[in-house]
C-alpha cells in the first residue's frame, strides 16, 4: 500500500508536462453524472473542497477533478494536478510519473479498483459508478501518457481554422460543450432525431453542443459545426448555413430566449432554454462570424502527401486539433506499412479516410448523407459490429444487389458477445448495450431494423423501428447509446483490418486476442502501444 504524502519526480524525465489539452483529447466526454472537470473549466468551489483532502496540490496546477458528492462540493472523489493524483478517501498522493499502469477493475465498476504504480499498490475509492468510470478514464489517459502519448500534439481550439479560433474565445461556458468534452450519448442520439444533422460526404466538423432538453437525451439541440448552426426543438429543424449570416439579436423572455438571425435568405429564430449569459455567447459567435470572409468559414483543410508521407496518414494526424488516441496510432500504424511495403499506397489512401471519417464518428456522431448515416466500416464489418452490439438478427433481407435489411430482437442485445466482449467491449460497454439499459419506461423499443448500403469508403446505415421511423424520434436515449457503441466498436475492428487486411472474416478478427493483435503491430512499431483500443 502506498504512504502518503509521496514526492517522487524522475530527474531524467525530459518530457512536456502533462496538460489539460491531452487530458480533454483523451478522455473525451463524460456524462453528466461522472462530476469530471477538465481544466480550465473546473469550478473554484469544486477546487476549494479538493483541497481539503489535498492540502499538498497547493500550488500545484489543477488539471481535473472527479467530483463524487451530491451537492457539487468537490470535497469527495479524485483531484489530478500536474504533479500528482489526490484521493479524498486514502488521503493519498500519488505521483505523475508512478502512474504507468491502466487501474484494474477485477469486480466491476461497482466495486472498488486496484492502481499498481511504480511505488506500490493502491485501492482505488468506491465511488458512484459514473464518477468510478470518469476516474478511470483519467488514470488511464495518464498511464498512457507516460507509456509514450506525450508524443502527440494538441491543439486548443475545438477544430483548426478560424471558427474554432472563434468557438474557443467566444463559446467558453460552462453549459455549451466544445469539442472534444461533448456528452458523447447525447450528441450521437441528436444525429439520429432530426435530418440536419452533419454532412457525411464533405467531412464537417462538430464544433460545439448545447443539450437542450435538460435530460440528457439529445433529443432538443444547439449544435455548432464549422460550416451551420443545426438545431432541434419542439419545431421544426433549423439549420443556418455561416455563410448565409447577416446579423443576429438576441430576444430575452421569461422561460425562454431567441436568436433572430438576418441570413441572405431570410430571418430564422433559434428558440432555446439556455439562460441569458448562455444564449449571449452563442449570439455573439453568429455575429463574429461576419468578420470571416465567406469560404474561409470552415476548418482548414489537412496538409497533402509528400514522398516520406505518400499515404497522407502523418499529415492528416497532424491536421487534427483533437486526435482521439485510437485515431492517432492507426494513423501511424498505416504509416508504417506504407514504409515498410506492407501495404499499397492505394488501399492505405483508402484506410486514411476510413481513419480520418472514424474520427468525426468519434467526436462528432456518424456524419449523414441521403437520410443514411456513414460508418467507415463495411457493410459486412457494419453487420458484424451490429451482431456484437445485439445477437443475431431475426431477420435477414437483401433487397437489393447493393442493401441489405437486418432486424433486431432489442430483448435480447448483448446476449452474444461471448470471447468479443473480453477483446473489445469490456465490461463497462457491455453493461451499456445489455438488456437491462434497452428495456423500461412507456417507449421502450423491442425491435430494430438496420438497413445497410454500399458507399465510398465504408458503408451507410439507417436504425429504424419496423415502421421505417428513425428510433431517434422517439427513443433518443436508445438511439444514442446504439450509435455510441456501433463507434467505439468501429475502432478494434478497423484496427484489425490495417493489420490483417480486407481477407480476414470480421468474427474472427474480433475473437484475436489483444496479445495477438499488439505483436502483429509492433512488427510495424515496436513502440506502439495500443491500451487505447482495450475497453474499461
Amino acid at each position: 500500500m502506498l504512504s502518503r504524502p509521496m514526492t517522487y519526480r524522475d530527474p531524467n524525465a525530459a518530457r512536456t508536462p502533462l496538460h489539460a489539452l491531452y487530458l480533454r483529447a483523451s478522455v473525451g466526454a463524460a456524462d453528466s453524472l461522472s462530476g469530471l472537470a477538465i481544466a480550465p473549466r473546473i469550478p473554484q468551489k469544486k477546487l476549494m473542497g479538493a483541497l481539503t483532502y489535498a492540502p499538498h496540490a497547493q500550488g500545484e496546477n489543477p488539471l481535473a477533478i472527479v467530483d463524487d458528492t451530491v451537492m457539487g462540493s468537490g470535497k469527495a472523489g479524485m483531484l489530478l494536478t500536474d504533479r500528482a493524483a489526490y484521493f479524498s478517501e486514502s488521503r493519498a498522493r500519488v505521483p505523475i510519473e508512478a502512474i504507468v499502469q491502466v487501474p484494474v477493475f477485477s469486480h466491476g465498476m461497482g466495486a472498488p479498483g486496484m492502481l499498481h504504480t511504480s511505488l506500490g499498490s493502491l485501492m482505488l475509492p468506491k465511488l458512484l459508478e459514473e464518477c468510478t468510470r470518469a476516474m478511470n478514464r483519467v488514470l488511464r489517459a495518464v498511464a498512457f501518457y507516460n507509456r509514450g502519448a506525450d508524443r502527440l500534439q494538441f491543439y486548443p481550439g475545438p477544430v483548426r481554422g478560424p471558427v474554432g479560433e472563434l468557438a474557443a474565445q467566444v463559446l467558453e461556458h460552462e453549459l455549451i460543450a466544445l469539442v472534444p468534452m461533448v456528452p458523447s450519448k447525447a450528441m450521437h442520439a441528436s444525429s439520429n432525431v432530426g435530418p440536419a444533422w452533419m454532412n457525411g460526404d464533405f467531412d464537417e466538423q462538430l464544433v460545439a453542443y448545447f443539450e437542450e432538453s435538460g435530460t440528457g437525451t439529445g433529443e432538443r439541440f444547439i449544435a455548432f459545426t464549422d460550416r451551420r448552426v443545426v438545431a432541434h426543438n419542439d419545431m421544426d429543424p433549423i439549420e443556418i448555413p455561416y455563410d448565409s449570416v447577416l446579423d443576429a439579436t438576441l430576444q430575452t423572455g421569461m422561460l425562454t430566449n431567441t436568436i433572430v438571425v438576418q441570413t441572405s435568405f431570410g430571418p430564422r429564430k433559434l428558440a432555446t432554454l439556455a439562460n441569458a449569459e448562455c444564449s449571449r455567447r452563442m449570439t455573439d459567435f453568429l455575429l463574429h462570424l461576419r468578420a470571416i470572409p465567406q469560404g474561409q468559414r470552415c476548418a482548414w483543410p489537412a496538409p497533402a502527401p509528400n514522398e516520406s508521407d505518400p499515404a497522407a496518414a502523418l499529415a492528416t494526424l497532424h491536421g487534427l486539433t483533437q486526435p482521439d488516441l485510437r485515431v492517432a496510432t492507426m494513423f501511424e500504424l498505416i504509416h508504417a506499412a506504407v514504409l515498410q511495403g506492407g501495404m499499397p499506397i492505394d488501399a492505405a489512401k483508402d484506410m486514411v479516410q476510413r481513419v480520418l471519417r472514424l474520427q468525426r464518428a468519434l467526436r462528432g456522431g456518424h456524419g449523414i448523407s441521403h437520410g443514411y448515416l456513414r460508418t467507415p466500416l463495411g457493410g459486412g464489418d457494419l453487420e458484424a459490429v451490429l451482431s456484437t452490439v445485439f445477437t443475431a438478427p431475426s431477420s435477414r433481407q437483401l433487397l437489393n444487389a447493393q442493401t441489405l435489411r437486418l432486424e433486431y430482437d432489442m430483448r435480447k442485445a448483448g446476449s452474444a458477445a461471448g470471447t468479443i466482449a473480453s477483446n473489445v467491449i469490456g465490461l463497462t460497454l457491455l453493461a451499456v448495450v445489455g438488456v437491462g439499459w434497452v428495456s423500461g419506461g412507456s417507449n421502450s423499443v423491442q425491435h430494430v431494423v438496420v438497413t445497410v448500403t454500399d458507399a465510398p469508403g465504408g458503408a451507410a446505415f439507417k436504425l429504424t423501428d419496423r415502421n421505417d421511423v428513425p428510433v431517434g424520434k422517439d427513443n433518443a436515449k436508445i438511439a444514442g447509446g446504439l450509435l455510441e457503441s456501433i463507434a467505439q466498436l468501429a475502432a478494434p475492428l478497423l484496427l484489425r483490418r490495417i493489420l490483417y487486411g480486407w481477407n480476414a472474416p470480421a468474427h474472427a478478427l474480433l475473437q484475436e486476442s489483444n496479445a495477438t493483435v499488439e505483436a502483429r503491430a509492433r512488427a510495424l512499431i515496436a513502440t506502439v502501444d495500443l491500451a487505447p483500443f482495450v475497453a474499461e
